[in-house]
């Protein structure tokens, strides 16, 4: 079987593509030319031997490949010691910025306890549960009874939507467990944020198995700093029993981790001496963030990879890889909107500015052909405009909904998200808009 494509002045990462594969590119007297995949590669060779050790879904598989968390490993190993001596450790919050080993190092760590535990025939059991993923109530709470252990004979139940039952059921699965339930909560914040609550981690650590007499052990990690002063005062009192602040990378730190990384992904001598130096200072000025770091060293990668000559990754490669990294897709989308598109949303903005005007098609529609007169656009018809609307609201660069007003009808309100508002000027790049950045509000409201 073949797969085909047509393609004009495009770059492909050939390397990642099998031999049975035929490219057709357009030249540009309009032929056709058709070239195997072998053909287009001829004698390259890839530099990566494997790039997925440069994603960010790669973690290392034990605590002897993690480095420069010695400090943390040691406190975080102190710290649940006590579960092996058959003891509830303290609860626990995790602390740190992005990137800096917050879910990996309590992964690794948790891991090597459950192996030591097995050995001691101590009964310990861990829950993961990523608020990113279970972000409300309901979905912790389910995710929670579905990773709890039971018996054997026991038939795990299902429970619908009721945050009250699936608290009944939790108490009564505890009750059966006989050892000591560790439950981590990554990303908590966003629990938080989402049902503006944090009573149902304070009900869980409150409970009592009947069985073994213990109370769960909970650990949460945020990158929210101050996560911790926005806690009622009962809360607090229950959960911050310890703390722990994990701290961002430095230079020195971001380069071992880099040259590490860079020796299982790069062929020999693809990398310029200056790279991963630049990478790491790059990445300590702008956050310690790891992740962040090991990306900007694999974009450069793909860099060099796509060239067909001095396949060797440069300082210029990195930072062209900086440029790329730091583009925002959603500014990017609206930089590259059509130039009707653009006039639509600017007719949007400008409303949403007007004190007292509601932003509805009506509205936007007469402001729309307001700018496009003023820049001798053709007008488009009121059904293509709100057809428009429709389209970035699709996008998500604004949003609407329909209002009923009883016997006056329905109609749509459009709402612009601030982050919109702040594109006004990424949109006046467009040199065709740039005389209606000139335009006041004020003087605009005349013309509707």
């Amino acid at each position: 079987m073949h797969c085909y494509f047509i393609i004009s002045n495009a770059t492909i990462n050939h390397y990642l593509l099998p031999n049975n594969i035929f490219i057709y590119i357009s030249s540009p007297e309009g032929k056709i030319v058709a070239m195997s995949i072998s053909e287009k590669l001829g004698d390259k060779k890839p530099i990566f031997k494997d790039r997925n050790v440069l994603l960010s879904a790669h973690d290392p598989v034990s605590l002897e490949n993690v480095v420069h968390r010695d400090e943390q490993i040691d406190c975080y190993q102190n710290h649940l010691k006590y579960a092996l001596e058959g003891f509830v450790p303290d609860n626990l919050f995790i602390y740190g910025k992005s990137g800096t080993g917050k879910t990996m190092l309590t992964r690794l760590v948790l891991e090597d306890l459950l192996i030591v535990a097995k050995d001691l025939k101590v009964n310990i059991a861990v829950i993961n549960i990523n608020c990113e993923n279970d972000f409300t109530e309901n979905a912790v709470w389910q995710s929670v009874n579905d990773k709890m252990p039971i018996p054997e004979h026991h038939t795990r139940r299902k429970i619908g939507n009721s945050c009250p039952k699936h608290t009944t059921y939790f108490q009564d699965l505890l009750n059966m467990y006989d050892g000591i339930l560790i439950i981590v909560f990554d990303e908590i914040d966003k629990a938080v944020s989402s049902f503006s609550s944090v009573d149902f981690i304070n009900k869980i650590v409150r409970m009592k198995s009947a069985t073994s007499g213990f109370s769960p052990c909970v650990i949460c990690i945020t990158n929210d700093l101050q996560f911790a002063s926005n806690l009622k005062p009962h809360v607090k009192s229950v959960l911050l029993q310890s703390e722990m602040v994990i701290p961002p990378y430095n230079a020195s730190q971001l380069q071992d981790i880099l040259r590490i990384r860079a020796a299982a992904a790069f062929a020999p001598n693809a990398l310029n001496e200056v790279v991963i130096p630049l990478c790491a200072a790059i990445g300590a000025q702008e956050s310690g963030d790891a992740r962040r770091t090991i990306g900007l060293l694999r974009i450069a990668g793909d860099q060099a990879n796509n060239r067909d000559i001095d396949r060797v990754v440069t300082e210029d490669d990195v930072r062209n890889a900086r440029t790329i990294q730091e583009k925002d897709c959603f500014f990017e989308g609206v930089r590259t909107l059509p130039l009707q598109s653009k006039l639509v949303l600017l007719a949007a903005i400008f409303v949403s500015k007007m004190d007292g005007k509601e932003t509805t098609t009506k509205e936007v529609y007469a402001t729309y052909c307001t700018l496009c007169k003023h820049i001798g656009m053709d007008i488009l018809t009121y059904r293509r405009v709100a057809d428009l609307l429709s389209e970035l609201d699709m996008l998500r660069i604004l949003s609407s909904h329909v209002v009923s007003r009883g016997q006056h009808g329905r109609y749509k309100v459009i709402n612009i998200p601030r982050i919109t508002a702040l594109l006004e000027l990424r949109i006046y790049d467009d040199p065709r808009l740039f005389s209606i950045s000139e335009l006041k509000v004020r003087r605009l409201r005349k013309y509707i």
